[in-house]
């Protein structure tokens, strides 16, 4: 009976094993998705092209670069200017600046934050899992 009882617990070690690792698979293609769809929403608005036509754009970017397409969402999105002052996302008057973490300043300028996004952006190409951030 004993030997049962062990043959059943490795094999239900073995469908929790697999559950996990497609767990860990669907939040990649998650993120990655999610990645994707913000790059192709930045192409759309900034060239006027349809989804289909960005998505286009990205594929041949991310070949001319020898990139895969997730690196070529994340230079696309670190490329992107900083909006200016008064729109919709403006911080409220009053509001405290955020704290800033790293050992360099905070960007003080629209332009110095597109510049650290790109850095993040190249920074992160290599990137292919959570457990490699």
């Amino acid at each position: 009976m004993e030997s049962g009882f062990g043959a059943d617990v490795a094999a239900l070690a073995k469908v929790v094993a697999r559950q996990r690792a497609e767990m860990e698979r669907l939040r990649d293609l998650t993120a990655s998705s999610a990645v994707l769809e913000r790059a192709k929403g930045a192409l759309m608005a900034l060239t006027g092209r349809s989804a289909d036509a960005a998505h286009e754009e990205l594929l041949a970017r991310a070949e001319a670069g020898r990139r895969t397409l997730i690196e070529e969402c994340w230079l696309t999105l670190g490329t992107l200017e900083h909006p200016k002052s008064g729109g919709p996302d403006a911080d409220p008057a009053g509001a405290p600046a955020p704290v800033s973490a790293s050992r360099t300043p905070a960007p003080t300028a629209p332009g110095d934050l597109a510049d650290v996004l790109a850095d993040l952006g190249r920074a992160l190409v290599r990137v292919g899992s959570p457990q490699e951030l």
